[in-house]
Parts: structure tokens; C-alpha cells; sequence
């Protein structure tokens, strides 16, 4: 994992005008700094999965963190990795012309050793912790709250029982992710590829297949639960949802 570690050259940045829009809108409900404990084989796996992701829109920093963090945890999961969505709130200012009110990212723990999180909107190796809310500039005081990768937004509270009293110790106890939070994840990456203005067709028929194929394996993995989706969804993400689950009718009443 050293050498992985070591490998560390900042991920640029796409500098917009200056915004104050949050990074996402979760109502986070848990409130501790480390989960998804994981062996030191499944942090190097998870590391290289990470990092070679290439279809999410890592440049446009803005917004997404939430739709990002969903991906990137069913990239985990599709190989049995269980990981934590790791939120900080306050004033952040990752740069000088963007403000948020909150960020998030996958985040892991070796054993029982110290915590890492995986953000290439930041940079392109795993950060410490304590790293990675330095890196959100924090402009006084800031709070960290957590749920499990698959909670999403989750205002009903459905993983609230992953907390710093329980951690998610194995990728069976991990909850299932829900396909409305997909569509909705998708819907949101697909619109915010078009910003980076780069490769767009090429990332955005990725993530549709990624989508398809992530729902396949996480569905053969009992890790998807089927919700009815909004007639708003993204027509695109609803219908890679649906091949990924091999249905022959819509989800969409």
C-alpha cells in the first residue's frame, strides 16, 4: 500500500466562477469518523479501482460529490468492498473560486489501523483523513458525519444503524444500494460530464454501460434493491438500470 500511497501528483482542478452551492443535499444522519472496515488486500484493490475510473466527472468540482460517492462505492461493491460516504460541513474552500457547505467521499479503514479516503476530485492516490478535510479548507469550525456507501441521500434513516458503535465489518452486513438513488446518481453524472466539456459522448456511453453492468453484478450479489423510479429520471439511466436488471417492463408506473 506504500507504494501506492507514495504515488501522489495532484489532480488538476476545473476552476469555475465562484459558486456557494453545496456539494450535494444528503440529510446525514450518523455521526463518526471511521467505518467499512476492510482488509489491507481489499484497500490495495480498492485503491487501483478507484483511480482508474474514468468515465465520473472528476474535473467539475462544483457539485456531484454525492452522485460521485455512489459510483465509486458500487465500484467497491461490485467486488465486494463495503465502504463508508465520509461527509464534512461547513464553509469549505477546496479553492479560491468555489465555497461549499458540505463534500463527501468513499472512505475505508485498513484493520485497525487509520482511516483513508479515496476523492480524485482532489487527487489521484488515497488521502488520510485528516488529509482529506485539509483539503476542503474548512474556514472555521466543521462537523464530519458518516453512513454506510450505499445510503445516499437516505432520509428515512435506513443504515442508521451503521455508527460508530457498529461499524459495516463485512461486505455481507453491507445494505443493499437502491435503484432509485442509482437513476437519480446517474442523472446528475450524466448532466455534469457536458461541464467538463471533454470526451463528453465517450464518458457519457461509459457511465450508461458502467451503470448496466454494476446493477448486474451488484443484483447477483442480492445488493440491489428495486424502487419505482420518477417519470423524471434520466430516460437514459432508467433504461441502463433496467438492462443491468434484465427486466422486461419499465420500473416507471
Amino acid at each position: 500500500m506504500r507504494k501506492l500511497l507514495d504515488r501522489r501528483a495532484l489532480y488538476s482542478l476545473a476552476i469555475g466562477s465562484l459558486l456557494t452551492i453545496a456539494c450535494g443535499r444528503p440529510d446525514a444522519t450518523q455521526d463518526s469518523e471511521v467505518q467499512a472496515i476492510v482488509s489491507q488486500t481489499q484497500a490495495d484493490q480498492a485503491f487501483r479501482l478507484v483511480y482508474k475510473i474514468d468515465y465520473l466527472p472528476f474535473n467539475y468540482i462544483e457539485d456531484g460529490c454525492y452522485a460521485r460517492e455512489l459510483f465509486m462505492a458500487m465500484e467497491l461493491a461490485g467486488r465486494k468492498i463495503p465502504s463508508s460516504a465520509h461527509y464534512i460541513y461547513g464553509d469549505l474552500h477546496p479553492n479560491d473560486d468555489t465555497n461549499w457547505s458540505y463534500h463527501v467521499a468513499p472512505l475505508l479503514k485498513v484493520g485497525e489501523e487509520e482511516a483513508w479516503v479515496l476523492d480524485p476530485s482532489f487527487e489521484r492516490a488515497p488521502l488520510r483523513l485528516n488529509q482529506w478535510i485539509k483539503k476542503n479548507f474548512p474556514a472555521g469550525r466543521y462537523t464530519t458525519q458518516i453512513k454506510a456507501g450505499s445510503a445516499y441521500f437516505d432520509e428515512k434513516g435506513r443504515t442508521s444503524e451503521f455508527n460508530k458503535a457498529r461499524l459495516v465489518k463485512s461486505f455481507k452486513e453491507f445494505p443493499t444500494f437502491l435503484t432509485s438513488d442509482i437513476a437519480a446518481a446517474c442523472g446528475v453524472m450524466y448532466s455534469y460530464i457536458a461541464k467538463e466539456a471533454e470526451d463528453v459522448e465517450y464518458k457519457r456511453t461509459k457511465l450508461l454501460n458502467r451503470t448496466a453492468e454494476l446493477v448486474n453484478d451488484l443484483n447477483a450479489l442480492n445488493k440491489v434493491e428495486a424502487k419505482t423510479l420518477s417519470r423524471q429520471v434520466n430516460a437514459r439511466c432508467r433504461q441502463a438500470i433496467e438492462t443491468g436488471l434484465d427486466l422486461d417492463s419499465s420500473l416507471v408506473n
